[in-house]
């Protein structure tokens, strides 16, 4: 099993702040008199590798640089950023679905200091695709790549990240913010979620666009872990797709994936490294016979923390909407566009997320239901990424952009607050309502969620155009 991609950052507190302070805020002072410490790592348990069924081999990505700040707002080139790690003279490239050594990491990329506080913003660096790395596995494509499985590498565009970093904001920090006291010892976990990140363009080629969470956890009882079989035979589902997500509600109204993971040939998973905090996991699960699709009920388990083990979690079929009808997966199809401020396309990439609302001890309550159905394509997994592009089928040529299809199960899902004695699980109060959530790359204007109208199972339910205007 893999384990989902993170750097853990450890760090030695010291006079980092005044030092950024006097010089303008590029880099931080090492060493003091008193301090915390702090160690730099990553891991991952991809949905895309091709030995998980998915399309890549590889994602390799070359990491120059880490920073943070104590402002949510600051912008990249804004006083204050402190150097957390700088690899700039030798960068380390990383392979996003090798298999981590051990402790959920692949990597160590150092340490550095910063003054005691609290932070609400950080930025990872790569290289420059026209960085010489030493030893570059990416060859000719570049610092940064693709391998697509028995193919050769192919470049992966990086947009800004080189320049400007990709950002981490309060919201994608666990608790809000990183805090940290003098002579503590924390680490610091940046899930950078390779399989999420990577848009497949129309041309054959590939972008990152950037899937990154942080939080502080510890080294011992980091993890979350479950086996997943069949209600029917107790064993792993046969020829099955089945997408672990562990989320966080942000809102009765909405939540998000904090990282993702598939299950081995058994049926196990393992999330890790977690940060401190209460999760939700929602399994989905789909089966194939003869290339037909068979969905299984959702089950989403609350409550759950750092540590805790799930047990054995059985899945039952999905029931069909009619009678005699289908148990393949409802389909969602639907359409955004992306206009700039001077109304001219704005190509961009679009992250998908289908929500579900029920009723939970009384008060709705919002899920992401992952797409177990489309884990193995390029763009697929607990959420689905999508970009916009100028052209005739836009019906303008004012416009970019792009049609998709999410499939998920028209069904009620399997509920159970987390207990280590053993959870029981109920199904959910009401079919309750679906919403697709959109999140441009690009700062838009726009409404950020589609209603879906009723699902049947194994058809195709369409949902209104998503309009973004002034994205820049």
């Amino acid at each position: 099993m893999r384990r989902l991609n993170y750097f853990v950052l450890t760090t030695a507190v010291a006079l980092a702040l005044l030092w950024s302070a006097c010089s303008g805020g590029g880099s931080s002072s090492r060493g003091g008199a008193s301090g915390a410490t702090v160690n730099l790592h990553l891991s991952d348990p991809p949905t895309c590798g091709s030995d998980s069924g998915g399309p890549f081999s590889h994602i390799y990505v070359t990491v120059t640089g880490v920073k943070i700040h104590a402002s949510a707002t600051a912008g990249p080139n804004d006083a204050g950023w402190i150097q957390l790690a700088d690899l700039s003279s030798s960068p380390k490239q990383v392979d996003l679905l090798s298999l981590a050594s051990s402790e959920c990491f692949l990597a160590d990329l150092g340490s550095t200091s910063i003054a005691p506080g609290s932070y609400q913003q950080i930025r990872v660096y790569l290289a420059d695709n026209t960085v010489s790395v030493p030893n570059n596995a990416c060859g000719s494509a570049g610092a940064n790549c693709v391998v697509p499985f028995g193919q050769t590498p192919a470049a992966l565009e990086i947009g800004s990240a080189s320049q400007t970093g990709i950002k981490i904001p309060s919201g994608q920090i666990a608790g809000g913010q990183f805090t940290i006291n003098d002579g503590e010892t924390k680490d610091l976990a940046i899930d950078f979620d390779g399989c999420a990140s990577l848009v497949s363009l129309s041309n054959g080629t590939f972008r990152l666009k950037p899937v990154l969470h942080a939080g502080e956890v510890q080294l011992s009882s980091t993890s979350i872990s479950g086996t997943v079989v069949d209600s029917a035979t107790g064993q792993p589902i046969a020829n099955g797709k089945v997408i672990v997500a562990l989320e966080q509600r942000t809102s009765p109204s909405d939540a998000q994936v904090i990282m993702q993971a598939v299950v081995d040939n058994n049926g196990n998973f393992t999330l890790c490294p977690v940060p401190a905090g209460t999760y939700d996991v929602v399994i989905a699960a789909v089966s194939s016979n003869n290339n037909v699709l068979a969905a299984y009920t959702p089950v989403i388990t609350t409550n759950v923390q750092p540590g805790n083990s799930l047990g054995t979690i059985a899945m039952s079929a999905a029931p069909p909407t009619t009678t005699g009808g289908s148990t393949a997966p409802a389909s969602i199809v639907g359409t955004v566009t992306t206009q700039n401020p001077s109304s001219a396309p704005a190509p961009t990439s679009v992250s998908l997320a289908v929500l579900q609302t029920f009723s939970l001890s009384g008060s709705p309550a919002s899920f992401v239901i992952p797409l177990s159905a489309q884990a193995s394509s390029p763009n697929g997994g607990a959420t689905a990424v999508v970009p916009t592009i100028a052209d005739v089928s836009c019906g303008t040529s004012s416009l970019a952009c792009a049609n998709y299809t999410l499939s998920v199960a028209a069904a009620i899902p399997d509920v159970g607050m987390f207990n280590a004695a053993g959870t029981a699980y109920s199904p959910a109060t009401g079919l309750g309502s679906f919403a697709v959530r959109l999140q441009p790359e690009l700062t838009c204007l726009g409404s950020t969620s589609a209603t879906v109208p009723p699902l049947n199972s194994g058809g195709n339910t369409s949902v209104s155009t998503v309009n973004f205007t002034n994205c820049q």
